[in-house]
């Protein structure tokens, strides 16, 4: 079988499978809004974004709670930040000159946090805003970005460029940050993609391969990589995060690929 054909048939069946297997008192129009990533307006969106993606990874986003699914820890932490900023909301030029051991210390104190979790984000944290700081408003921001989304090549390397100065951000979470801001032609190649894509024989486990299966697969679907991301990791994390009635997870992959590995055959 030819891999564009494959993709067609991996995606379609995904879809349907996704839709075929919600949880109860969602329906298939519920998923619309899954499809539509977060639209930034200002370079403190840009920032909020890439230092929530820095926490994404493994256990820490129950432990660092910088996100949306922990509001009033969000709250307490950026407070925090903007005391240390005068009140200024994410004033990155003053978060730039911070040093990550008083942040770490600052945050040990006020929120009762220790670990090496919290010592690695307030890096992350320092970092991002330091090199935010090349970039005037929001507008360069996204210049800078669409320069480099012209093709596969050039999308391709951004992430590890952009994560050579971010402490503990490598290519997944620079993706992660990206796609999250909108950038639909990037997708994360996590845990959960890239269990689907090695499965199925369709990239090896590398990042930036998967990162570019998933890119190709999309396009010979017709939808963007940040559409094929979501549907993916929607039945692999079994994880509907926009709709509060859906109580736990509900994952899906083992049986997923089982059955797709069926339809590509």
């Amino acid at each position: 079988m030819e891999l564009a054909e494959k993709n067609r048939k991996v995606f379609a069946f995904a879809q349907k499978y996704l839709e075929e297997n919600l949880p109860v008192g969602l329906t298939k129009a519920d998923l619309e809004k899954y499809y539509e990533p977060r639209q930034f307006k200002t370079l403190g969106d840009v920032y909020d974004q890439f230092i929530m993606s820095a926490q994404n990874r493994q256990a820490m986003p129950n432990i660092i709670k910088f996100n949306n699914e922990h509001p009033a820890e969000k709250a307490r932490t950026k407070s925090i930040l903007d005391r240390l900023c005068d009140g200024k909301s994410y004033d990155l030029a003053r978060i730039r000159s911070l040093q990550p051991a008083f942040l770490y210390e600052t945050f040990s104190s006020e929120l009762g946090v220790s670990g090496k979790s919290w010592e690695g984000w307030c890096k992350s944290v320092v970092d991002a805003a330091a090199w935010l700081c090349q970039f005037p408003d929001a507008n360069a921001f996204k210049s800078f970005i669409q320069r480099n989304d012209s093709d596969c090549k050039k999308r391709a390397s951004l992430p590890d460029e952009i994560a050579r100065h971010i402490h503990g951000m490598g290519f997944a979470l620079v993706c992660d940050a990206l796609k999250e801001m909108g950038f639909v032609s990037f997708s994360k190649p996590d845990v959960h993609i890239k269990r689907i894509f090695t499965s199925l024989g369709l990239s090896d486990d590398d990042d930036s391969n998967v990162f570019n299966a998933l890119d190709k697969l999309a396009r010979d679907n017709g939808v963007s990589p940040y559409k094929a991301d979501k549907i993916f990791w929607l039945i692999c994390s079994g994880y509907f995060y926009k709709d509060r009635s859906v109580k736990g997870k509900h994952p899906k992959a083992d049986d997923f690929i089982a059955e797709a590995r069926n339809v590509t055959k």
